[in-house]
């Protein structure tokens, strides 16, 4: 059989096995008490595991360092550590072959046969096949919890990215074309300048949509209640909201409690949200973040001197984490633009301070660029600490080590440097003295956040951000792994970045493209939170423009390979593809939830929608919340309350309430409210509640 009829073949079997792959759907069903493990191929129940044999399969499957006793006996063990070892050795055994046949021009003879490229090649591919297929994604999603286990679909996700990346390659194995070694067509509209534009236009629109139709607008998690309740505040001109001692009435999640309610979290975000609620547009400024994301990903792919910005630019448009981080109101629909803007003009300050292209550059100020980008890393800093660590540290680094190479050369380049740093350093300050004051103002302490006060008061066991070695090894490579199947939603997603790497031409600062993933993994695998199950890999997200600097590439390289001149369109057709088809399914799920923690206040409308003045009236809504995990479903924002001119009652700034049912301890409150009407929440309705005659 020729060569093309060997092709034709590997096609058509990558075609049968990824529509199987797209058929199995494994996740919790059920609650407490009939909680079981269900896997489904087609929608069809192909088998039910036992929660408790699951459940010790699981944790044994994918064995950690330090987490308990390791007993090499069990079979389950010694089966998690032959996976390891066998991921690594198949993948480091085909790897290199198959980016070699890859490379057509790419890489030249000499650099991608030297000892080291060779090495790097088998060693890298291994760890890719590894994490595609890690256990610790079996592990993960075994732990979680009845109430948000069915929502985490790692191990769907897992066969799904393979599924589509197998379906995508093996159409291109079957593809019948002529110039499979060509260019291509050129750059075409991808890479015009109406292209991040228009991109840009699609970051905006997609999440609108998509929290419109899926979460109604509003927060899916207690996070973005917190941070639009901070925005609330902000936009009032206030940091904290009196309560007037009724604080056991409306307890939430990530809000601290007391007379003086506030956000447990950094004030950056929410200073961020505060005009569209001024405005009255609450999905203001995600929107126009996100849009801005997009378009500074295309200036800094244009900075770098990557040779396709416009491919770059649509990786990060159609990408399904930022596209579903955007879809909520986390924080790093902040950080994420925010670093951007820092790493961008960091990189024009540092340019202009250390020139080495340009007599342009060395005429122009290092000043202005590096304030900037200090501003830029004071807002991210306000929003997300750890993360403009992250960014911030490898730059500085690089900096310094650049200064320290010119210095012989060229002693004024680093008299430069030092005034860009400087510049850097006072632009840095307007955010981080806003995030002290807004301490100081929360806790009585400017070294003291919030964050660390909510702790103190609600969770002491709470660990975040302190060293756990013990975990960091198993949860660095499940973040990895799912990292692989949400990194344009193909899995295997990181064979992407070796392949990009190898085909980056003249890419500028690699080290600072490579070193801030990096220190951001590492510095999360220490959190013993690792994300919600909407998004992906949630604390990867803010590397995912610089990520998409290599994966891109790898990836339009695999799509010309394949597809020859039409492997620009067949670039875009997986990018659309692989993201519907990860956020679709994610997005059901939340749905679902989003659907579940508005019960009550769906059923408070109908409600008020059954009375004649149903705009004028004044009404009370008790939802009973009995532990902790119903607060969290059903948090209750204390609403702003201000006492009448010579009334004994506290009016709210806007009806109706929903508080906390605390049986007769809530009367104080229906009396402080002005006795309004009182319905109380059984689950599915709301029940009228008639209050004795005190």
């Amino acid at each position: 059989m020729g060569v093309s009829g060997s092709k034709r073949v590997l096609g058509l079997i990558g075609v049968v096995l990824g529509t199987l792959l797209l058929g199995i759907d494994g996740r919790w069903v059920g609650g407490d008490g009939a909680r079981a493990f269900l896997v489904r191929l087609f929608g069809s129940d192909l088998c039910s595991l036992d929660p408790d044999l699951f459940l010790v399969a699981a944790r044994q499957y994918a064995p950690g360092l330090g987490e308990g006793a390791l007993d090499l006996g069990a079979g389950w063990v010694l089966a998690g550590w032959v996976h390891l070892i066998l991921a690594v050795a198949v993948g480091a055994w085909i790897g290199p072959g198959l980016l070699r046949a890859l490379d057509h021009g790419g890489v030249s003879d000499d650099a991608a046969s030297s000892p080291v490229a060779r090495m790097a090649s088998a060693l890298g591919c291994g760890l890719v096949l590894l994490f595609a297929t890690s256990p610790w994604l079996l592990s993960f999603v075994a732990q979680r919890s009845p109430q948000s286990g069915p929502g985490y679909l790692g191990l769907t996700d897992l066969a799904r990215g393979a599924g589509i990346g197998l379906l995508w390659i093996g159409f291109g194995l079957l593809w019948a074309r002529q110039d499979v070694d060509g260019p291509g067509s050129g750059p075409g509209l991808l890479e015009s300048k109406l292209s991040p534009c228009l991109a840009a236009l699609v970051a905006i629109a997609v999440p609108l949509f998509l929290s419109a139709h899926f979460l109604g607008g509003e927060p899916l998690t207690n996070d973005g209640v917190a941070y639009q309740f901070q925005a609330e505040l902000f936009a009032g001109g206030e940091v904290h909201r009196d309560v007037h001692g009724q604080g056991q009435s409306f307890p939430a999640r990530q809000i601290l409690p007391g007379n003086l309610a506030t956000s447990k979290y950094p004030p950056g975000h929410s200073l961020v949200l505060a005009p569209g609620f001024l405005f009255g547009a609450k999905r203001l400024m995600p929107g126009l973040l996100a849009g801005l994301t997009v378009f500074l990903t295309w200036l800094l792919a244009r900075r770098l001197g990557c040779a396709a910005p416009g491919a770059i630019t649509w990786f990060v448009a159609l990408s399904p984490m930022l596209l579903g981080v955007e879809s909520l109101w986390l924080s790093h629909g902040t950080s994420i633009p925010m670093c951007l803007v820092f790493v961008y003009f960091w990189i024009v300050a540092r340019d202009r301070s250390l020139p080495t292209a340009s007599a342009r550059e060395s005429c122009a100020s290092p000043l202005v660029p590096a304030m900037i980008a200090g501003l830029a890393l004071s807002i991210a800093f306000a929003a997300r600490p750890l993360t403009a660590l992250a960014f911030g540290l490898p730059c500085g680094i690089e900096l310094l080590a650049a200064s320290l190479r010119a210095r012989s050369k060229n002693p004024g380049l680093t008299i430069r440097s030092w005034a860009a740093a400087l510049a850097g350093a006072v632009g840095f300050l307007p955010g981080l003295l806003f995030f002290m004051l807004v301490n100081k103002e929360i806790t009585g302490s400017a070294a003291k956040p919030a964050y660390s006060l909510y702790a103190e008061l609600v969770s002491p066991d709470d660990q975040w951000g302190l060293i756990n070695l013990s975990t960091a090894f198993s949860f660095t490579v499940y973040n990895l792994a799912r990292l692989s199947s949400w990194l344009g939603g193909i899995g295997a997603g990181l064979g992407l970045l070796l392949l990009g790497w190898r085909h980056r031409g003249a890419l500028r600062h690699g080290a600072l493209v490579l070193s801030i993933p990096a220190i951001l993994l590492a510095l999360y695998s220490l959190h013993r939170f690792h994300g919600i199950p909407w998004v992906g890999p949630l604390y990867l997200v803010e590397a995912v423009p610089l990520l998409a600097v290599l994966a891109a590439t790898g990836l339009l390289v695999l799509a010309r390979h394949l597809f020859g001149r039409a492997g620009t369109a067949a670039y875009l057709v997986a990018l659309l593809v692989t993201s519907t088809s990860l956020l679709s399914s994610h997005l059901r799920a939340a749905r679902i939830e989003s659907a579940f923690r508005a019960a009550p206040r769906t059923a408070a409308a109908a409600t008020l929608d059954t009375l004649p003045d149903r705009g004028q009236t004044k009404a009370l809504f008790l939802i009973p919340l009995e532990d902790g995990i119903a607060i969290k479903r059903h948090p209750l924002v204390p609403p702003a309350l201000g006492q009448e001119p010579g009334q004994l009652a506290l009016t709210p700034a806007q009806w109706p309430v929903f508080a906390r049912d605390l049986g007769p301890q809530s009367h104080e409150l229906w009396v402080r409210l002005g006795q309004p009407m009182t319905w109380r929440w059984d689950g599915q309705v709301m029940v009228p509640v008639e209050w004795p005659n005190l």
